[in-house]
């Protein structure tokens, strides 16, 4: 037996061989009880212990526990005899039961045919009469399926009839409603073109105003800033205007005068010059165009120089303000490292000197604490020793009184009783 083995115990036994008879469970107990005292056995020896003494109780539990072994494999033999004859006779039983079952059922199967043929005869028999009232009743719904039939055609066309006429109802009443949705149609279009005749005035009024508020501020910017440039954006936004508005009253009065002169051809010449005044006029509408644009786009430049100046001066103070800030803050954090390199110099001397005592105390535990661990192993093994020495005595008595029982049971039997060793009586501790 090795240390550190796992061995059965006593109440796993009793668990795994609920099966078995009591004589050998009680042996299976003793035996799970020997490998559990050899276990122990095995284990460290106290101290000043006899090794000797030792070895001759492992001997004998040694030799108890093969006794316990044999004992086992003979009850088991014995076992296995009684329950094959069991077995046989319940086979034989079985057997003169099933064969009484087999002649039972075969006159029970012929009584089962007798019935079926006497139930079959007496079935045709009644399909027969049923099948004589069913051909009566069916020549009977024919009947009256021929005139419902006939009913349902009438119906049908008078059906047909109906819904012609309302299909011809349904007609005359969606060419109406078309005719209806029509008129709606053209009255919601006239209100719609007025609706929109409203919006382009109001637009063009809104484009008037707009106008008079640019140069309205036009003049403010002539009064405020005195540039000559903006003075001929000026004239050339009134002349542009001025030419908008002689290009379209010429433009009106030449489709009045075409309109009311005969119609007649324009010579090559006249076209031409037509040509090139509409090209002049579109060259100078563009130039005004694009100067009033570029205009704009001064405007804007400007007014978005202002700001970015704005924003550059208000970013220079708030930098010189962090600046300064941050100058503070480091000042500040040079103040308290310095405080914290003396504080902290403090505090590692004092915990240096609070370690160095941890330590003597740490050490002088451990040592106390190795002298308290070693004097309670020795004191579970010297108890563990007795323990076992006990045990062992009392299972080697129970195994004697077992063997003793079934000699006394078996007397009448010839068998080679195995006597136990003289060390198996004596177990005295130390």
């Amino acid at each position: 037996m090795l240390d550190g083995e796992t061995l059965p115990s006593v109440g796993q036994s009793q668990v795994g061989n609920a099966g078995l008879s009591p004589e050998q469970r009680k042996y299976h107990v003793i035996s799970a009880q020997l490998e559990s005292i050899m276990g122990e056995a095995c284990k460290e020896p106290p101290s000043g212990a006899n090794f000797v003494s030792i070895k001759r109780r492992i001997t004998a539990l040694q030799y108890a526990l093969e006794e316990a072994e044999r004992r086992i494999c003979e009850k088991q033999r014995l076992d296995d005899i009684s329950r094959k004859r069991k077995v046989l006779d319940v086979y034989l039983r079985r057997a003169k039961k099933d064969e009484e079952r087999r002649d039972v059922l075969e006159k029970d199967v012929g009584r089962r045919k007798q019935l079926v043929s006497e139930m079959q005869e007496e079935k045709r028999f009644y399909y027969n009469q049923k099948n004589k009232e069913v051909g009566g009743r069916i020549e009977k719904y024919r009947n009256s399926i021929l005139d419902a039939q006939a009913a349902v055609i009438e119906r049908a066309e008078a059906e047909g009839e109906k819904r012609d006429r309302i299909i011809s109802r349904l007609q005359e009443e969606r060419a109406r409603t078309a005719y209806e949705h029509k008129e709606k149609s053209l009255k919601r279009m006239e209100r719609c073109r007025e609706v929109l005749n409203r919006r382009k005035q109001k637009e063009e009024e809104m484009r008037r105003e707009k106008q008079a508020a640019f140069i309205s501020h036009m003049r403010k910017l002539e009064q405020d800033e005195g540039v000559d440039a903006i003075l001929n954006k000026r004239k050339d936004i009134h002349s542009f205007l001025a030419r908008r508005r002689n290009s379209g009253r010429a433009g009106n009065d030449d489709g009045f005068m075409e309109a009311a002169a005969p119609s007649r051809y324009k010579t090559h010449e006249t076209l031409l010059r037509e040509l090139k005044e509409k090209e002049e006029q579109h060259k100078a509408r563009y130039e005004a165009e694009q100067a009033f644009r570029q205009y704009e786009i001064q405007l804007r430049a400007h007014a978005r120089q202002k700001r970015i100046e704005r924003q550059r001066q208000n970013y220079r103070a708030q930098l010189e303000k962090r600046i300064q800030r941050n100058d503070e803050i480091i000042e500040m954090a040079r103040e308290k490292k310095k405080r914290g390199e003396l504080v902290k110099g403090a505090r590692e001397a004092r915990e240096q000197e609070n370690l160095n005592e941890i330590t003597r105390d740490i050490e002088q535990h451990r040592n106390r604490a190795e002298k308290m661990a070693y004097r309670r192993h020795q004191d579970a093994l010297e108890k563990n020793y007795y323990r076992w020495n006990g045990r062992a005595q009392r299972v080697i008595l129970q195994l004697q009184d077992a063997i003793r029982a079934d000699k006394d049971k078996n007397c009448a039997m010839d068998q080679n009783e195995v006597f136990m060793p003289t060390a198996l009586c004596s177990f005295d501790n130390l």
